[in-house]
């Protein structure tokens, strides 16, 4: 039977405890940067697969790297705060990603699906980004992550042909912040990366991911950049 996200996050959350890099607390919920508003569940709203919400910022460390294999799953986690000159999350535009904003990336692969989920703070109140996967790790420029990462590649580069840079083909964690900046977004595609050709990094985007002919997959400028090992 195929391992449930949970059993693979509290395989990777007694990894990394044991480890010393983080602490149980920062990992006591699913991407140890946000927990759900009040009482209750964060709001959210899915849609084929991929889904959006609000969530509410905890204590992590500054920066936590976690990787784990289940079995054939694996496993992924990358939390870290957005910097001009960081190692791990960059921002190449502070008015929009400020210095000392959070982000949080979880991906669990295995059994032909891929799960992602990207989860954000301090970033601008009631703000939509565009965000997805990209093909090499973040470097100085927005420019260095490369383009899309694709299951299927476009012959034709830079690809806007709807057929290839759709959200099924690509990883697109577009979000909108709630009034304190928090975002968070989830998509679930029924491929996994191969073995010699994956992600490097989740970019972030001045606004949502265009759909139609010519213009499919963009999403404006390069705003931020978060390196994961996919």
């Amino acid at each position: 039977m195929r391992p449930s996200f949970r059993s693979l996050l509290a395989a990777a959350t007694i990894a990394a405890c044991a480890s010393g890099l983080v602490t149980a607390t920062a990992l006591a919920t699913p991407l140890g940067l946000l927990e759900p508003s009040g009482s209750s569940a964060s709001s959210t709203s899915t849609h084929a697969g991929h889904a959006s919400g609000t969530a509410t910022p905890t204590t992590r460390p500054v920066t936590a790297v976690t990787s784990s294999t289940e079995g054939e799953e694996q496993y992924r986690q990358v939390s870290a705060v957005f910097s001009p000159n960081g190692a791990i999350a960059r921002t190449y535009d502070v008015r929009v990603v400020p210095n000392g904003s959070k982000v949080a990336v979880t991906s669990s692969s295995g059994n032909r699906e891929t799960v992602v989920t990207l989860e954000v703070s301090g970033l601008l109140p009631n703000h939509s980004y565009g965000a997805h996967a990209h093909t090499k790790p973040c470097g100085v420029t927005g420019t260095d992550a490369g383009p899309h990462f694709q299951y299927e590649q476009d012959p034709t580069q830079p690809s806007t042909d709807p057929r290839y840079a759709n959200d099924e083909n690509e990883i697109w964690l577009d979000l909108t912040t709630d009034a304190k900046g928090v975002g968070v977004a989830s998509t679930d595609v029924s491929w996994e990366f191969p073995a010699n050709r994956r992600a490097h990094s989740i970019v972030l985007h001045e606004h949502h991911t265009a759909t139609t002919q010519g213009t499919a997959g963009t999403a404006g400028g390069r705003l931020a950049c978060v390196t994961v090992n996919f």
